[in-house]
C-alpha cells in the first residue's frame, strides 16, 4: 500500500508505525527526515544491504534484546537494493514471507533508485510490495521545490520574487536538506516584508562557503575543523571578524542565561522564549547547543570571545588569528578536563 510522508511521520510521532516501509528513490532528504524522526522515537538498529545476508537481518528483527515490549525498536536497513540484489530466489521467497509476519515491530528499508516506476512493476518490489507499505522518494523537480519554498516564505508574511527563490535553489544545488536550512534562516533574519536578493546574498551563500550561521553552529556544537575552514574563508566570503564575535557573545550568553534558568527548575522552552529565542529552527539550533554544551564550557567560551575582543579593539592583534586562538584553547580546555 502507497502512504505519504505527512502520513508516515504522523505514525512514527504517535509511535504506531509497525510492521515494513519501503521508502524508494534517491532523495537523500526525505530518507533523512524519516531516520531522524525514527530516532527521536524508537530505538534504532542499522545494518547496510552490502554487509547484511537474510539470516542478520531476521535475526536482528526478531532478537527480543533489541524490541522492546511496547514495540517502540526499528531497523533501518539502508542499501535495500543491493540486500535484496544479493539474495537467491529461494532467499527472496522466505524474505517475502516473513514481511507478513511482521506486526509489532518496525523493519524500514530504504531502496535506492532513480527509476522508481520501473523498478516497481517488476519483481522482486512487486511482491514485496504486496505485503508492506511503501513510500515513493524520487526527486523533486525544480518547479515544485520553488513552489513548496515560495509557500512557506507566503505563510510567513515574507515575499521573495520567484527568480531569486531559484537562485536560492541553485545555491543550494537543489540540496532540500540544504534549502531547508537556508530558508528558516532567512525566515529568521527578515520575520516579515520583502526579501530582496541583496539580503539573499548576505544570508545565504554558496554551499562550499561558511555564513555567520554555519561559524555560530560550528562553534556551539563542537564542530572545530569546520568552524577552522570558516574562519579562512572569512577573509574572502565577506565576514568581519568583529561582527562574528558579537553574534557568538550573543549567542553564548543566551546559552548560559537558559543552562541557569533550567537548572532551577524552568522547562527548555519557557528558558529559551524568556532570551528572545522562539522560532522553531531557533529553538531546534539551541536545544542541540545545550545538549552539547555544560554550564562550565560555555562560561570558557564567552570568557575567551571576550579576551579575543579585548586583544583585537586594545591591542590590534590579528582579527582571525584571535578567532582560531578561541578554537585552540578550546580542545585544549576540552583535554585537560578528560585528563583528571
Amino acid at each position: 500500500m502507497e502512504v505519504k510522508l505527512n502520513d508516515i511521520l504522523k505514525d512514527i510521532d504517535e509511535r504506531r508505525l509497525t510492521g515494513c516501509l519501503f521508502v524508494i528513490g534517491d532523495e537523500e532528504y526525505i530518507g533523512r527526515v524519516i531516520g531522524d524522526r525514527l530516532k527521536e522515537k524508537y530505538t534504532v538498529k542499522i545494518l547496510w544491504g552490502d554487509e547484511t545476508d537474510l539470516d542478520t537481518l531476521l535475526r536482528n528483527l526478531t532478537d527480543t534484546s533489541i524490541f522492546s515490549a511496547e514495540g517502540k525498536s526499528a531497523v533501518i536497513l539502508k542499501r535495500g537494493e543491493k540486500f535484496l540484489k544479493s539474495l537467491k530466489k529461494k532467499e527472496k521467497e522466505k524474505f517475502i514471507s516473513f514481511l507478513e509476519r511482521i506486526k509489532e515491530n518496525l523493519l524500514v528499508v530504504f531502496y535506492e533508485t532513480s527509476q522508481i516506476k520501473q523498478d516497481i512493476s517488476k519483481e522482486p518490489l512487486v511482491g514485496i510490495l504486496k505485503k508492506c507499505k511503501f513510500l515513493k522518494a524520487g526527486k523533486l523537480p525544480k518547479a515544485r521545490i520553488r513552489e513548496i519554498i515560495k509557500k512557506k516564505f507566503v505563510k510567513e508574511g515574507i515575499t521573495v520574487k520567484d527568480e531569486d527563490i531559484e537562485l536560492l535553489i541553485d545555491m543550494c544545488n537543489g540540496d532540500l536538506s540544504v534549502l531547508k536550512q537556508e530558508t528558516d534562516k532567512l525566515i529568521l533574519y527578515k520575520e516579515r516584508g520583502n526579501l530582496s536578493r541583496e539580503e539573499l546574498f548576505k544570508i545565504c551563500i554558496p554551499t562550499n562557503e561558511y555564513s555567520v550561521f554555519d561559524l555560530i553552529d560550528s562553534l556551539f556544537t563542537g564542530d572545530y575543523q569546520k568552524f577552522l575552514a570558516g574562519v579562512k574563508n572569512m577573509k574572502t566570503s565577506g565576514i568581519l571578524p568583529l561582527q562574528l564575535l558579537q553574534a557568538l557573545s550573543t549567542t553564548a550568553i543566551k546559552i548560559l542565561f537558559t543552562i541557569k534558568m533550567t537548572e532551577e527548575g524552568t522547562d527548555i522552552d519557557s528558558a529559551l522564549s524568556k532570551v528572545g529565542v522562539t522560532h522553531p529552527f531557533q529553538k531546534m539550533k539551541y536545544k542541540t547547543y545545550l545538549k552539547n554544551l555544560s554550564s562550565d564550557q560555555i562560561n570558557k567560551i564567552i570568557s575567551l570571545l571576550y579576551e579575543a575582543d579585548r586583544k583585537i579593539k586594545v591591542n590590534y592583534e590579528d582579527p582571525y588569528g584571535e578567532l582560531e586562538k578561541i578554537v585552540l584553547n578550546l580542545i585544549n580546555y576540552t583535554y585537560n578536563r578528560s585528563s583528571s
